[in-house]
């Protein structure tokens, strides 16, 4: 939240510095065109008493310099011109119609030389008069020269003054408003926005991650964050899911391997026990059980990730992989009247995926004998299919385990097998016929 606070505080600074940049650029840029238009203007004025007198608008005797001082002297020729005025004035900054300046300040001390047209010069301060100077060309061969001082201390001078500052003034206070409002907006516009998906990002759910959020919906930059923020939680989602489904799947398929290699070691300790050394067929077990844990986590580890790439297809005698999983499961069977039966065809070698074959068979069988109370359980293999029928006293709650998972583990075998098919493009199905429940499955 402090952060939050930070950014948009800093914000504001920033567009504050922006405004009070602009407005001291824009005030600038006021001033210097209210000089200039004063410039043309005066310069122009000047032009035309200069133009009157030469064309004799205005009295000849004008030349003679009888007005008041505050007023505009002309002179015809430079001979004419008073030594005063040249020495405010110089020759060498004379040039046709273009206005002279010259500041004078407290004490009438003068700026230390003349410009061309109006300039700044705030360390002297306000002047105390200014001095103007034009050189206009005439038909004759003498020039006209307007000379003029304008004291900028009357109470005319001053109000102009004011006023100019005035408006300056309010033009930047103008300014600097439109800027905090713009702040403001750009605030509603930027930065609620990032606050509003601060607060989907602290509230995201993982487990429902297509709740949605009002910053969400939004057809904007971020809205597409939000989106992507949405989009990477479930893929979390998924990753975890993933991981808590092979764990399942893990724990229930090392189940039959691990009785196995049990079941191994025990008749190992006791033909040791009696003096047999004859340990060769468990320690075989052991090491098929072995090799079958290492496919069965390497395919539940294929199965657990996001990518599809198929693994290689190998040689496999489907009737001999069933036969050797009947043996693996039978121990299922122990204390109940429950035979097993197996038609196999006569070529039923093919090409297919043996690790995931062997896992999806060993659900099958596992699930079959687990559920078979009495009868026998039917197995029929043909060259690109596999059919399992088993008795089971509970057909309806069999039925619903083969869709469901439940605490202790009952489905997740099934569950396997679909996910299994599903991703190596098998056909697989669960059928009730009366007492039976019949499994087919296509590859």
């Amino acid at each position: 939240m402090s952060k939050r606070r930070g950014i948009r505080r800093r914000f504001y600074l920033e567009l504050l510095l922006l405004g009070l940049v602009m407005a001291l650029v824009g005030g600038y840029g006021l001033l210097k065109v209210y000089f200039w238009g004063l410039e043309d203007a005066t310069r122009l004025s000047y032009m035309d008493i200069a133009k009157s007198v030469e064309e004799e608008k205005i009295p000849g005797d004008v030349l003679k310099n009888n007005w008041p001082e505050d007023s505009p002297q002309v002179w015809r020729g430079l001979d004419s011109v008073p030594v005063s005025a040249l020495a405010i004035f110089p020759l060498e900054y004379h040039k046709q119609n273009v206005l002279l300046v010259r500041y004078e300040y407290e004490h009438k001390i003068l700026a230390a030389k003349p410009s061309y047209g109006f300039t700044f010069n705030l360390r002297e301060g306000t002047p105390r008069g200014i001095h103007f100077f034009l050189s206009y060309p005439t038909s004759a061969a003498a020039p006209l020269y307007v000379y003029h001082f304008v004291a900028t201390t009357g109470f005319r001078e001053q109000t102009r003054q004011q006023v100019v500052t005035l408006i300056i003034s309010m033009t930047c206070i103008v300014v600097i408003g439109i800027v905090l409002l713009l702040a403001r907006r750009l605030s509603d516009i930027v930065l609620h926005p990032v606050a509003e998906l601060a607060v989907m990002a602290r509230h995201v759910d993982e487990q429902n991650p297509d709740k949605p959020f009002d910053v969400s919906l939004q057809d904007n930059e971020i809205g597409d964050v939000a989106r992507a923020l949405q989009q990477s939680v479930r893929s979390i989602q998924r990753f975890h899911e993933r991981e808590k489904q092979f764990l399942r799947q893990a724990s229930h398929e090392l189940r039959t391997p691990i009785a196995v290699i049990t079941s191994a070691l025990d008749i190992v300790d006791q033909r040791r026990a009696l003096g047999n050394v004859d340990v060769e067929r468990p320690l075989s077990d052991i090491r098929r059980s072995a090799t079958v844990m290492h496919d069965i986590v390497e395919a539940l580890l294929w199965l657990a990730r996001a990518e599809t790439v198929l693994p290689e297809k190998t040689s496999t005698d489907v009737a001999e992989q069933i036969e050797l999983l009947v043996e693996d499961h039978r121990y299922l069977l122990a204390g109940r009247k429950v035979s097993v039966n197996v038609i196999a065809s006569d070529n039923a070698i093919v090409e297919l995926e043996q690790p995931y074959f062997r896992i999806v068979l060993s659900n099958l069988i596992r699930n079959a004998f687990e559920h078979a109370d009495s009868g026998t359980v039917e197995l029929r293999v043909g060259r690109r299919d596999i059919e399992i029928s088993n008795p089971c006293v509970k057909p309806a709650q069999l039925a619903h385990e083969a869709h469901s998972v439940t605490a202790d583990g009952f489905g997740i075998g099934l569950s396997l097998v679909g996910a299994i098919s599903e991703k190596l493009g098998w056909q697989f199905s669960t059928e009730l016929v009366g007492d039976f429940l019949l499994i087919r499955l296509r590859y």
